[in-house]
Order: C-alpha cells, then sequence, then structure tokens
C-alpha cells in the first residue's frame, strides 16, 4: 500500500521539471520540501487533459459515505479497479501522476519503517486516478509487491520514472505493471516519521543499531 511519502524538491527544480518535461508553467510554486505526505492532504498531481498537461494541489483520498460511514479511499488496488464501473470509468479517462521522491513503507511483522526510492534520487512519480466533486481528489494505485519488496510488505504503489508517465497520462495501459518501476534501494529509517507532524529531512537518517 501507500501511505507516506516524500516531495523533498526545492520548489525552482519542481517548477523547471514540469516545465521542461510537460511544458507546463506555474504561476505560483508548490511548497516543498515536504519529507511526510500522508492521506487528506494536498498532493502535486499531473495530468493531460487531451491537449496539454496540467499540474496542481489535489486532495489525497476518495472521500465516501456507506451505511452512514465515511470511507477514505486513499489507494486503488489494481486486482479490482476494473471490476467497479466507478473505478473503471475513472482510469479510463480521469488518470493521474503524483509527484514524489520515495515512499515510507512498515514491514508488515515488525512496523519497521523503510524509506524506498530510487538510488539516483530521481522524481518518483506515483499513478492513480482522480475526480472532480465538491473538489478535486486523488488516489494512488496500489500492485502487488514484487518479489525483491514481497518481504516487506505484501503491496506497492504504482510508481514510475519520469520515462514513463506520458506513456501513463496519455494512453493508460490495461496493465500498469508494464510501466511499474521498481525502487532501486530501501533502507530503515527513523520511527519518527510514525507521526505526521514530523516533517524533516532527519526522519530519512538510519537509526544507529542500538536503535533498531
Amino acid at each position: 500500500m501507500c501511505g507516506r511519502f516524500t516531495v523533498t524538491m526545492r520548489p525552482e527544480d519542481l517548477e523547471t521539471l514540469l516545465l521542461n518535461e510537460f511544458g507546463i508553467e506555474m504561476k505560483e510554486p508548490f511548497k516543498t520540501p515536504h519529507y511526510n505526505v500522508a492521506p487528506t492532504m494536498d498532493v502535486i498531481g499531473i495530468l493531460y487533459d487531451g491537449e496539454r498537461y496540467r499540474a496542481g494541489s489535489i486532495h489525497w483520498g476518495f472521500q465516501f459515505s456507506k451505511l452512514d460511514q465515511n470511507i477514505l479511499a486513499f489507494n486503488t488496488r489494481i486486482e479490482t479497479i476494473d471490476q467497479k464501473p466507478f473505478f473503471k470509468n475513472l482510469a479510463q479517462s480521469k488518470r493521474l501522476a503524483i509527484v514524489s521522491n520515495g515512499y515510507f513503507e512498515w514491514d508488515t511483522t515488525t512496523k519497521t519503517p523503510y524509506y524506498m526510492h530510487y538510488e539516483d534520487e530521481a522524481p518518483m512519480f506515483l499513478g492513480g486516478i482522480w475526480r472532480r466533486g465538491e473538489r478535486f481528489e486523488s488516489s494512488i494505485i496500489t500492485l502487488p509487491a514484487p518479489e525483491a519488496l514481497h518481504a516487506i510488505h505484501p503491496r506497492v504503489p504504482f510508481s514510475m520514472r519520469l520515462s514513463q508517465v506520458q506513456a501513463w497520462l496519455k494512453t493508460g495501459t490495461k496493465d500498469p505493471t508494464q510501466l511499474y518501476q521498481m525502487p532501486d534501494t530501501f533502507k530503515v529509517i527513523s520511527k519518527a516519521v510514525n507521526k505526521v507532524s514530523n516533517n524533516d529531512a532527519s526522519i530519512l537518517a538510519s537509526p544507529p543499531p542500538s536503535m533498531l
């Protein structure tokens, strides 16, 4: 699954990336870096409207009411996305890529937090879907974890390198695993990440052996 991630790029670097790669000119810079992005927060989404690429802030999580309960769907499983008309329609026509530099995962057995990212510090784009109701909302698609990551957690977000993003946004695919790019590396990090209010680079540091 994907429940937290980072955007460590400086505003000027993000602005340059959006302009050079997608032809997007931002009127106001995004507030980055952010080291602990969580559901219900605004994230940076890129979409293609049929003519041009656009980027903006979008709420992370679909809000639903069911049997008098409020449900937050911040992840959408690829296995069932075609089985439910609501999600299938969004996957066909309302795809987006969420800007990040890596994501956090917790070992299902020990609850140890890991930071998953690309070794060259490249941006990591998280494929998802969006809708417009009272506000713009998004959900990140998740896939079964590849063997190299399965021991930590059985699911992973649909992560891509920059070279896969335009194909996802413009044409999509019946099988997002064809575009999926697994993180190159991962490491144990500080349990300070468990608190959303901890939002600085120190949470990415590996703790000393005595604290593992």
